[in-house]
């Protein structure tokens, strides 16, 4: 007989402890599982968004807002005939990375931009923020897991 794996508990985890077991090395490694080292990818802020995302998939169980927060894949090169597919089924300029649109604690909704290196808002990003600004939601631009876990941990009410 197969022995079957126990479901691990929850526990809290920081950032670096995150970043090491979503990439399988540094920080501290307690716990984590041995792994095949990750083929690099070419796109550090698709990288990042997966870090982001694997931390709310993580973090649901204990905060169910969480399942509504999801990305909107506006980004990314398309040739001109699938970007006006895409806008003629709605996709607009400026909407922003992660977004969830429901009331928590810590404000009436949450809208964050992620960017990698020295990446910059467009004028269409800035416009985004500021009206989600102003209808109460948590907002911010990110350029590290840190930054994401700060701002999601505000929206929720949770002190850091």
């Amino acid at each position: 007989m197969q022995q079957q794996e126990r479901p691990r508990a929850f526990t809290r985890m920081s950032a670096a402890d995150f970043n090491a077991h979503v990439t399988g090395v540094g920080a501290s490694a307690k716990g984590a599982h041995s792994r095949s080292p990750r083929v690099a990818r070419s796109d550090p802020e698709e990288d990042l968004q997966r870090a982001c995302f694997e931390w709310v998939q993580l973090h649901e169980a204990r905060y169910p807002i969480l399942r509504f927060v999801f990305h909107s894949p506006n980004g990314g090169k398309r040739t001109k005939a699938q970007a006006g597919r895409f806008k003629s089924m709605g996709v607009r300029k400026g909407v922003l990375d992660f977004i969830c649109q429901f009331p928590a604690p810590g404000g009436s909704g949450l809208a964050i931009e992620l960017k990698a290196g020295k990446g910059r808002l467009t004028e269409d990003q800035r416009e985004y923020l500021d009206a989600a600004e102003q209808h109460g939601c948590v907002t911010g631009v990110c350029f590290t897991l840190d930054q994401f876990i700060t701002l999601v941990r505000r929206y929720l009410g949770v002190s850091c």
